[in-house]
């Protein structure tokens, strides 16, 4: 985990969510006991958060690691005829109580664009831990990956995601239960991988802002949730 006391010290400090003006995600639930707590790097919980780890991983350049980039590519890259992949992990411990029930999870992404059509994209539970620095299409950047372009559980856990015209946020609807885990026990938290469905055929690549990018299209993790 990046910088885990910054975090904890930042957690006294700052008290009030920080705002932003950048993409929305959906409306989430409300009520009396529904909290919430939003993770954007240099943006949310706090000004200091830089809790987001992000990188994108491709067939074609298999030994390439993507960590300057600005944006996250998933997809089939037509021009290449290459796989991309996209990882991403939101540090959340100790922001959020452990014992915490989350009543809904909304991962949103910032399209840019797409290289050809836009194809549908699922979120997917990664299974084994990664460094953001070296990892690449064959490696966590510890060993190498069991299958190459990443390990991970085939069972969504996300909904279906395309773009749609005239709205650039898109947002992913995590499984409850997902994140609840990343809560529970943080030390398993390996974050998740978007995956293109069909991705090996002439689909499309899609690409986002990661969090080298502006502030407020940075990758944005928002958790509704109740306390015992």
């Amino acid at each position: 985990m990046r910088k885990q006391t910054a975090l904890i010290a930042a957690a006294v400090i700052f008290v009030l969510l920080a705002s932003c003006t950048g993409p929305k995600g959906p409306a989430g639930p409300s009520g009396a006991n529904v909290l919430s707590m939003t993770f954007q790097d240099g943006i949310s919980p706090f000004p200091s958060y830089i809790g987001v780890e992000d990188t994108y991983a491709d067939s074609l350049n298999a030994s390439t690691n993507y960590i300057g980039s600005n944006l996250l590519y998933v997809g089939y890259n037509t021009a290449n005829m290459t796989v991309d992949r996209a990882f991403i992990r939101f540090d959340m411990y100790p922001l959020i109580p452990s014992n915490a029930v989350v009543v809904k999870a909304y991962l949103t992404l910032y399209a840019e664009g797409a290289s050809a059509s836009f194809p549908v994209i699922r979120a997917y539970r990664v299974t084994h831990s990664w460094l953001q620095p070296m990892l690449t299409w064959i490696t966590t950047g510890l060993i190498p990956w069991t299958t190459h372009g990443g390990d991970y559980d085939p069972a969504a856990v996300s909904d279906a995601v395309t773009y749609a015209n005239g709205n650039n946020a898109m947002t992913f609807t995590l499984n409850n239960s997902l994140v609840e885990s990343w809560m529970n026990d943080p030390a398993t938290n390996y974050g998740v991988v978007l995956i293109a469905q069909n991705e090996h055929i002439s689909d499309g690549d899609e690409y986002f802002a990661s969090s080298q990018n502006s502030d407020y299209f940075r990758p944005k993790l928002t958790v509704y949730y109740t306390l015992p």
